[in-house]
């Protein structure tokens, strides 16, 4: 099999983004070998910030008739993942603790962009898998950068093996796939042959993307997890690599729709139904910071899901697309806040963070646009997608999603302003010294992206 023929669009930039990807990383890792440490870290960090870079620029600029689409709302989700890349390692770059961070974490942060262009670029289910694996591989790395924390091992070898139980469903749906129609070609699958098996294949398939999203009822393994990630580690994990997951199930069943497969709905149905309802409940009683971003990205990927159940023209996937790309930009301001506040002091539960109004304002402010913006409140881009979503529920009347839709959406929104009242009404035990003026750019950057978005996104069309 030539290597041009396993790519569903884009084919010549696809393939040279792949190729120049992985020699970069050979390069990096016999650099790291060859050359001492003090001579290595800057020249891998200029190769790795240069390949990334190069990357961008190679989707952002059309070569072909066969190159990504601007017509299309993959071609923004690709340069959204492969811009983040790119800025997490400018920010390592230029971070004033730099020393921390070994060269190790540009690799690491390269790997993921290779496997962003592979998911995202090819037809082939089994460079899809290797794609999947690769990003999860290089998620767990992550975790080496939280020092002295005693779970940090036990939550590697969790998340090693969530993602190693996903790995084997999604190859033996794979194996099945390619037993009924001769070939592991997402395009292959038709709605000819409907036995069991080829059913069966495709639902194990999306069972595994979904495992990896951490959807219910297959989500408490990675919430557990997150609590002994750093917030850094669930920065990437509840933003990045959610969008990035969002995509490529969206992807396959774009691929499914397009050939009038719908057996595949009602699994989607019952996780949405699920997940929306598992984290709407939990995240009430949740005061752990970290596991309640879990829960709610849970909730909200549910809402995404129920595009995926309810989508009869090809545009509605565009939707989809547009409320997760809304709900990783409110998540991202929303950890960037806390994770600012952590800086200042000890921040665990959502106690420790009351009466900070009193303290520091200014961040307050922010925090609480952030949860009003994250609830899905007007006039926030997320209000505005979910409204495209209830649109399209009352469009095919699904009477049960709608009613889930409207009571999850009234749960965050109880909670989330119940959260924002307590942080200026509440007395605080914290004094003010720890809190001192923030230069923290990315902080900055991710609230005034938030704020962009909202005047921004109602007027996109994909």
């Amino acid at each position: 099999m030539q290597l041009y023929n396993i790519f569903s669009f884009g084919s010549q930039s696809s393939e040279s983004q792949i190729v120049f990807l992985i020699f970069s990383l050979a390069l990096l890792f016999l650099l790291k070998v060859m050359i001492p440490e003090k001579y290595s870290d800057k020249l891998l960090s200029k190769i790795s910030i240069a390949s990334c870079a190069c990357c961008l620029l190679s989707t952002l600029i059309p070569q072909s008739e066969n190159s990504f689409s601007k017509n299309t709302a993959l071609y923004w989700v690709m340069n959204i993942l492969l811009a983040s890349s790119l800025f997490w390692m400018l920010s390592i770059s230029f971070s004033t603790k730099r020393k921390q961070y070994s060269s190790l974490s540009y690799m690491i942060i390269l790997s993921l962009t290779l496997s962003f262009v592979i998911c995202l670029s090819v037809d082939n289910l089994l460079l899809m898998l290797i794609g999947l694996d690769i990003h999860t591989i290089s998620s767990v790395f992550l975790l080496i950068f939280k020092k002295n924390a005693p779970d940090k091992k036990a939550t590697m070898i969790k998340l090693l093996l969530i993602s190693a139980i996903s790995s084997a469903v999604f190859l033996y749906g794979m194996s099945l796939i390619y037993c009924n129609f001769n070939s592991v070609q997402l395009s292959a699958i038709t709605p000819n042959i409907q036995t069991f098996s080829a059913k069966l294949g495709v639902l194990l398939i999306l069972i595994s993307i979904l495992f990896k999203l951490s959807v219910a009822p297959l989500h408490m393994f990675a919430i557990n997890c997150y609590r002994h990630c750093s917030i850094s580690s669930i920065l990437f994990f509840s933003t990045i690599s959610k969008l990035f997951f969002v995509t490529v199930l969206i992807k396959i069943c774009y691929s499914l729709f397009e050939k009038g497969i719908t057996y595949h709905k009602l699994l989607l149905y019952i996780v949405a139904i699920l997940s929306m309802s598992v984290g709407g409940i939990m995240a009430i009683v949740e005061k752990n910071i970290k596991k309640f971003i879990g829960y709610v990205s849970t909730g909200n990927i549910g809402i995404a899901l129920i595009v995926l159940t309810t989508a009869t023209q090809k545009e509605h996937f565009n939707i989809a697309i547009l409320f997760i790309i809304s709900n990783t930009i409110c998540t991202n301001c929303f950890v960037e806040i806390i994770k600012a506040l952590k800086k200042r002091a000890f921040i665990s539960n959502f106690d420790d963070i009351q009466g900070i109004g009193k303290i520091h304002p200014s961040l307050s402010y922010m925090l609480t646009i952030s949860l009003l913006a994250l609830a899905g409140l007007p006039p926030f881009a997320l209000f505005l997608s979910k409204i495209d979503i209830i649109k399209l529920i009352l469009l095919q009347k699904h009477w049960i999603l709608l009613f889930i839709t409207c009571f999850y959406s009234l749960l965050c929104s109880i909670y989330f302003i119940k959260h924002s009242r307590n942080i200026f009404t509440n007395d605080t035990s914290m004094v003010k010294e720890h809190y001192t003026k923030s230069s923290n750019i990315s902080l900055i950057l991710s609230f005034l992206l938030l704020i962009i978005s909202t005047l921004l996104i109602p007027s996109i069309n994909f």
